[in-house]
């Protein structure tokens, strides 16, 4: 069972763990960012989330509301190991990792590695 702890969940390293599963098993689309991603998407993703993970009914909502506010970052720094590494990772499908490639290449993005 998980509590709230300020910003973050305790225990963190577990309910972290299921947060990184939860993106990477629904992240099905070339979202460039966590706010890119709809919030039907999103909400799936708490959901399963909720599945991995238990609380008190009366922590529902800052639970919710640490959820979108780590699982951004999260998202961040998972799409940054597969731009460093520049390799597909099994968790994501062929064409995401295509379309981000290719996002990756674009003056949009540049600017905004460098």
């Amino acid at each position: 069972m998980i509590e709230p702890d300020r910003s973050s969940w305790n225990p963190a390293k577990d309910v972290a763990r299921a947060l990184k599963d939860c993106v990477r098993r629904l992240y099905t689309h070339a979202y460039h960012s966590w706010s890119e991603i709809p919030n039907s998407i999103r909400q799936v993703m708490f959901n399963n989330f909720k599945t991995m993970c238990t609380w008190e009914s009366r922590y529902n909502l800052v639970i919710e509301t640490t959820f979108e506010r780590k699982a951004s970052p999260r998202l961040s720094s998972l799409l940054k190991k597969v731009w460093d590494s520049g390799e597909r990772p099994d968790w994501m499908l062929p064409h995401v990792f295509d379309e981000l490639g290719q996002y990756w290449n674009t003056y949009k993005f540049k600017p905004i590695s460098d």
